[in-house]
């Protein structure tokens, strides 16, 4: 395979294939800490019990968070 070849294929800037990492790990750990901390809640004896489509909704709240955090941070700041 040639350099230019290569290049064509890899055309991503560095910052992007990072920042594409990043992304897949904070949603992984998100989604994986939402199934525990759920499981932990509804276990528990002395709990009130809740609503499970509000702890959707406030996972939903969390990743809109997480992806605006990594927004920010891969354009530099909230302003272009």
């Amino acid at each position: 395979m040639s350099a230019n070849n290569h290049h064509i294929l890899n055309s991503q800037p560095p910052s992007a294939t990072w920042l594409k990492y990043i992304s897949l790990v904070v949603l992984v750990v998100q989604n994986a800490g939402q199934v525990l901390i759920m499981r932990f809640a509804l276990t528990r004896k002395d709990q009130d019990p809740f609503l499970k489509t509000v702890v959707v909704f406030f996972n939903e709240i969390v990743k809109l968070i997480a992806s605006f955090v990594l927004l920010c941070f891969s354009s530099g700041s909230t302003q272009k």
